[in-house]
């Protein structure tokens, strides 16, 4: 089951991890792609904003690396809509939400999606479980 990443969510959660770093989302990509697990599972990282506001690869929006896709939301939408938008065109049990958000938990619940808190989901990497 592939992982759906709320990115910014994910980064305010983690220490060291600054939304002001120009780099933040390059580290985390990277970080995500050192665990074996996320890698066989795949992972889709969903960031605010443009592609242009900070991009985490040459190609910008829906840029594919390994099994991790990364998006952005663009200009006028949320990340959270994108990803309601994701979940919606998915079955339910196609993804894992990775968000601390609690509305985008409770909109993703309400389409039958699994989720999992941040601090949890940092909890496992740490003790090698994701």
């Amino acid at each position: 089951m592939p992982y759906l990443i709320d990115g910014n969510n994910l980064m305010g959660t983690m220490k060291g991890m600054r939304m002001d770093d120009p780099e933040a989302r390059r580290r985390l990509l990277r970080f995500l792609l050192g665990i074996p697990l996320l890698r066989t599972q795949g992972i889709a990282l969903v960031f605010d904003g443009p592609p242009e506001a900070a991009p985490v690869g040459p190609e910008g929006s829906g840029r594919m690396l390994e099994r991790a896709s990364v998006r952005f939301s663009g200009a006028g939408i949320t990340a959270d809509d994108a990803i309601v938008g994701i979940l919606a065109r998915a079955s339910p049990e196609h993804y894992l939400l990775v968000t601390s958000d609690r509305e985008l938990q409770m909109r993703a619940q309400a389409l039958g999606v699994r989720v999992q808190d941040c601090r949890e989901f940092l909890r496992e990497i740490e003790h090698g479980q994701p």
